[in-house]
């Protein structure tokens, strides 16, 4: 079926979308909760069924990132995974001290070119793939920072 040239016309002078928010399909949505809320997460919502003692649902939000939990209809496969998540931190070594320090386990900082401020995985319960990498104001502040540390030693040594 093809769109007439007034419908896509119209999309064309559509808005742009507010947010996306991903829904992950997991095995146990009560111990996914659990897990992201190490990482900073907190509950805005969940859902059980009428007579059920777990929940379903769950709304998860931190700062300006939302996550959807829902409990998976089939066996999730942590081989297989189709999506990476991106995790985005002001300070990448402070939040992967933070996750040791809560028992979750996350990988070495790595300095590809494209996240000079570093990148790390973390694997959650079902096996989704969550980098964790630097925001560009974080970035900005660390350049700032050794910017005002490198004037000062100028100052103190007199050059």
């Amino acid at each position: 079926m093809r769109s007439s040239a007034k419908e896509v016309a119209s999309a064309r002078h559509m808005k742009s979308l507010n947010s996306l928010v991903p829904m992950m399909h997991v095995r146990n949505v009560r111990r996914s909760v659990e897990f992201y809320e190490k990482l900073g997460f907190r509950v805005g919502n969940t859902h059980t069924p009428e007579g059920g003692v777990e929940p379903v649902w769950a709304w998860l939000e931190s700062g300006g990132a939302h996550l959807m939990l829902a409990q998976a209809g089939e066996p999730v496969d942590a081989e297989k995974p189709a999506v990476l998540f991106y995790v985005y931190s002001a300070d990448v070594d402070a939040f992967r001290s933070m996750l040791l320090k809560a028992g979750v386990e996350a990988g070495s900082i790595h300095h590809p070119f494209y996240a000079p401020g570093g990148e790390f995985r973390v694997t959650d319960p079902d096996g989704y793939i969550l980098m964790v990498t630097h925001t560009l104001l974080g970035q900005r502040a660390r350049a700032a920072h050794h910017r005002v540390g490198a004037d000062e030693s100028r100052a103190l040594d007199g050059r």
